[in-house]
């Protein structure tokens, strides 16, 4: 049941990114007719980075043929953005084989450079008089901006799972010890400040003759 419910979760995960990937890029900034530009890129690439395989296979299809059936002249470059942020993402997480947790702003930032300079390329499958307008346009607030925004969301996942981990090691704790007081061969008593007795373990239970 176990690999049943991890993969539910990817896949509610995927859906879910996919779906909020989505209802960005209904809020895009429109260029020129049928070339949209918004923040997918972060989105798919810190979604792949923490997410992995999955949920990255299911955000990048739906976000890929919901920008198909927008269509236009920028679609063949949007497909492009949509798996090279993707693919950059899960290779990130690949190469770096260590916690998510612990990665830097500056780690960060070099992705969303990364990210978005093969954003930028991609303008490239457009007719190249087309491109070369766009490219003039965006280059300069796409490089000033998208890095910090993959920084900032960056940082909210990697938060997130360090409460996630604290959580999971407290519980493991507190279950820790509650199987050695449970399974002492003494009488264990906890008491507050005030004299007041919280909790007793079996055989403490079974020395006094109280429940």
């Amino acid at each position: 049941n176990r690999p049943n419910t991890r993969l539910l979760i990817q896949v509610t995960r995927g859906v879910v990114m996919g779906i909020i990937t989505i209802s960005i890029m209904l809020n895009s900034w429109t260029l020129l007719p049928g070339v949209f530009f918004d923040t997918r890129s972060v989105i798919l690439s810190v979604g792949s980075l923490y997410f992995g395989a999955i949920p990255s296979l299911i955000m990048t299809a739906i976000c890929g043929l919901f920008r198909f059936y927008q269509g236009g002249e920028g679609v063949w470059a949007a497909l492009s953005v949509i798996l090279c942020s993707s693919l950059i993402g899960l290779g990130w997480r690949f190469i770096r084989r260590s916690h998510l947790k612990d990665i830097t702003a500056m780690e960060l930032y070099l992705m969303g450079i990364v990210v978005h300079s093969a954003m930028l390329l991609s303008m490239l499958v457009m007719p190249f008089s087309t491109a070369l307008g766009v490219l003039s346009d965006i280059s300069l607030p796409v490089m000033m901006i998208y890095p910090l925004v993959t920084i900032l969301l960056g940082k909210l996942m990697s938060n997130r799972l360090s409460r996630r981990q604290a959580e999971r090691l407290l519980t493991e704790s507190e279950q820790k010890f509650r199987r050695y007081v449970d399974f002492a061969p003494d009488g264990i008593f906890l008491a507050d400040l005030a004299g007041n007795f919280r909790d007793v373990n079996p055989k403490a239970c079974e020395l006094t003759g109280y429940s």
